[in-house]
């Protein structure tokens, strides 16, 4: 779901509403659709109207027509991790992983997650665990250690793992980029990143710390990625 441009949201968001109501009992299109629901507010597509109390509402469907659905519980889980309710998600995301503990998109995302929570003990055992049944991860997947090292000032390797991303269509491509680079002041790779991130969200620059808040539920992330994208050239407007 991270990986959707609003374009390609809309037609994906069109298709699976259409399976759902043909086949209302679908329970892994169920549970997707809740995920597409939350990403409207998660990566700030301005869609949907409720979009968060839609896919709580479908996700808890999916989970009670099949409590053994990985997808329905991942659902639940960023649900919860987009409302910051840590013991919640906690208890959704230990399920998801308990139904299939190999899946390595599912333990990419929580590591994801739990990074955010700042709870970097689990987010790097999930991260170890998801490299060793798949070293060739999606793009997206390498933000976590982005995060890491960025938050903990090791500019240099949050440099080298956003340049992994390599998903300009992605917030995470963009943001790691511009943030990382500014602090080793490689201007030429921070125009880059910038210029990326203006493609997918033309008003970040009005918008930028909504869109951030919308995908960090921890303040003192949020500060310090608004902050670098400061030192970036993204200059926030006030609304």
């Amino acid at each position: 779901e991270s990986l959707l441009t609003l374009d390609s949201y809309k037609r994906v968001l069109m298709g699976m509403e259409a399976l759902v109501r043909s086949e209302p009992d679908n329970i892994p299109a169920l549970a997707m659709l809740a995920d597409l629901y939350a990403s409207d507010h998660q990566w700030s597509y301005g869609v949907l109207n409720n979009g968060l109390e839609k896919s709580l509402n479908m996700a808890m469907q999916a989970v009670n027509l099949d409590p053994a659905c990985q997808v329905a519980h991942l659902a639940m889980s960023i649900n919860y991790y987009l409302r910051h309710d840590l013991s919640l998600f906690e208890a959704s995301a230990e399920k998801a992983i308990s139904l299939n503990p190999c899946n390595f998109g599912t333990l990419s995302t929580l590591a994801s997650w739990y990074a955010f929570f700042q709870k970097w003990d689990k987010s790097l055992e999930l991260m170890k665990k998801s490299l060793a049944v798949n070293p060739n991860l999606p793009g997206w997947c390498w933000s976590t250690l982005a995060l890491y090292y960025y938050v903990h000032g090791d500019y240099e390797n949050a440099y080298v793992e956003a340049k992994k991303i390599m998903m300009p269509g992605c917030l995470w491509d963009g943001m790691f980029r511009v943030i990382s680079s500014a602090k080793l002041g490689l201007k030429e790779e921070m125009a880059s990143g910038r210029q990326d991130l203006l493609k997918i969200y033309p008003d970040f620059e009005t918008n930028g710390p909504t869109i951030v808040a919308h995908n960090i539920c921890n303040k003192e992330y949020i500060d310090i990625i608004c902050q670098g994208l400061a030192e970036g050239g993204i200059v926030f407007k006030k609304r």
